[in-house]
């Protein structure tokens, strides 16, 4: 097994490619890690990092591709993780991820194996909704099960820019605007095929420590079943949800809820290559599957008044065809409604607008597709549509510093959940969340997925992984490595131009009790200077 990392580098301007090897992030010890020394190595020529880890497809659960790009939405650093098969394919064909540069002169798709990359020209895809361009793509590019396939969808093609990168029809690479990253670069979709095979020395400890994780991840059966939809239930028990553009915190009925939505709505549910939890959920609308969680159920369903399952699945639907991050679409819609005084819970009307929005003839239309605009009443935080949960001060805080934009990487949600009922410092707030971002950072160095947190951000299983494939890391590799990581990353923040001291919070969040009573603009703000006194600016980030 090589140590190290080879990277294939694609030049969309001259049509070129080339395969690098990078001993010098071999430290590093992957993901997240080679991710950002590459972007950082390439900053001036705005690139697109892919890269898996040491451990990516040969443990259950290592099943993610972390990206590394300048958002569309943001203007700043976006890091995303994005499941499918694409780690796989990438280690199958020789590679421990990609770095994209330069921008191609037509709309282009680019098919990759362990030897070429073909450069083709991808006009006919433009515009198609997601599905007819993966089918497309499926019947010409590389072989059935030796393949990974990248497509944006027709929302960035028309420059949205909260439009997602999707990965084998059912996974994404969701929000800072991935899809409107590869579409800056006319870049219409990426094929990387692969076949071959590795050898473990000591295949017997391997397969202890594989059994071993197994035996961990069966632990999951929760997440198996409901997928992140299981969140509903907790947040509707402690008033959390934000329901009608955040005018009120809850919703009735239970309808929503797993797995009465599952029942409803019809569907099945899948996996990343090579995890055995199979978290990905399935909804069944106008004879297709769509992929749906708690983050899209409750961001075109409650936050734009609808309890209707069969209705919140026609906006799933429609945001996925579209190639529209149904988080910032949702409050897009929310925010209309409320702006227009019209009435929530309206399909027929939230259709039609999002009709308007790709026919882009009014103004506020094309003023729309970069986002909510900011403002008081805004629910924006950091230039990024809020994630739908309002369970506190660390959840909101963790958005606005950048610091997690879903459910898998935001860990404010959960801390807030461990606070609820009790006495806390500002400070207490800021040092349990950063303390969560460093253990998070190791699951992103292993690109394990962040679902799976409690076995990936543990020393104890990547110290004995790495022994069991003849890569021994010492536990104290592995903690500092990760806070090199993270300091890395707030400095690179801080190169794109973030601040802390330019974070906002609109009174919309201040105006709602949230299970911690109503939140203070002069607490989010101390916790705010705590952190950029303490932690961003101790990590070079001024």
């Amino acid at each position: 097994m090589s140590e190290t990392p080879t990277f294939l580098q694609l030049d969309l301007a001259s049509e070129e490619f080339s395969v690098k090897s990078y001993e010098d992030i071999v430290p590093k010890i992957g993901g997240l890690g080679w991710a950002l020394e590459l972007f950082e190595k390439f900053a001036e020529e705005d690139p697109i990092v892919f890269s898996t880890g040491p451990l990516n497809s040969i443990f259950p659960g290592v099943s993610k591709t972390v990206c590394v790009f300048k958002s569309p939405q943001t203007g700043g650093l976006a890091v995303s993780l994005g499941g499918g098969s694409l780690a796989r394919f990438l280690r199958f064909a020789g590679y421990q991820g990609l770095v994209i540069l330069g921008k191609a002169s037509v709309p282009t798709l680019v098919s990759a194996d362990s030897k070429d990359a073909d450069f083709k020209n991808a006009q006919p895809l433009v515009g198609l909704e997601v599905p007819k361009v993966f089918e497309r793509i499926f019947g010409s590019e590389g072989a059935p099960s030796r393949r990974s396939v990248l497509v944006t969808g027709p929302g960035a093609d028309l420059g949205f820019a909260f439009a997602p990168l999707y990965v084998d029809e059912f996974f994404s690479f969701a929000r800072g605007g991935l899809g409107a990253a590869f579409s800056k670069k006319n870049l219409k979709g990426l094929v990387v095929s692969g076949s071959k095979s590795e050898k473990i020395e000591n295949a017997r400890k391997y397969e202890e420590a594989f059994n071993k994780t197994v035996k961990r991840l069966k632990g999951f059966k929760e997440l198996s079943s409901d997928g992140t939809l299981r969140n509903l239930e907790i947040e509707k028990k402690i008033a959390a949800v934000p329901f009608k553009n955040l005018s009120e915190t809850n919703f009735p009925g239970d309808s929503l809820l797993a797995p009465n939505f599952l029942d409803a709505v019809g569907g099945r549910r899948v996996s990343c290559a090579g995890c055995p939890v199979g978290c990905i959920h399935l909804l069944r609308a106008d004879k297709q599957f769509v992929p749906y969680d708690y983050e899209s159920v409750v961001s075109l369903g409650p936050l734009l008044g609808i309890t209707k399952p069969e209705e919140v699945a026609e906006l799933i639907r429609q945001a996925w065809n579209l190639g529209l991050d149904p988080t910032s679409l949702g409050a897009v819609l929310a925010h209309i409604t409320e702006k227009e005084g019209l009435s929530f819970a309206e399909l027929d009307t939230y259709s039609t607008i999002i009709d308007a929005f790709f026919s882009g003839k009014e103004r506020w239309a094309k003023e729309l597709r970069s986002g909510l605009p900011e403002g008081p009443q805004s629910l924006k935080l950091s230039g990024m549509e809020f994630l739908p949960y309002f369970n506190g001060y660390a959840s909101i805080l963790s958005q606005a510093l950048m610091l997690g934009a879903t459910t898998e990487d935001n860990r404010g949600y959960l801390l807030d959940l461990d606070l609820i009922g009790k006495d806390f410092e500002d400070a207490e707030v800021v040092s349990l969340l950063v303390d969560a971002e460093r253990k998070k950072t190791l699951s992103e160095l292993l690109v394990g997925c962040g679902y799976l947190a409690p076995v990936f951000e543990d020393p104890a299983f990547a110290f004995s992984a790495f022994e069991a494939i003849g890569s021994p890391v010492s536990h104290e590799t592995l903690k500092s490595t990760a806070e090199e990581v993270f300091k890395k990353k707030l400095s690179l923040q801080a190169n794109l131009g973030f601040s802390p001291a330019q974070v906002k919070f609109p009174d919309r969040f201040l105006e709602i009790p949230s299970p911690h009573g109503y939140l203070k603009k002069e607490r989010l703000e101390n916790m705010v200077n705590i952190y950029k006194d303490e932690i961003f600016e101790t990590a070079g980030g001024f």
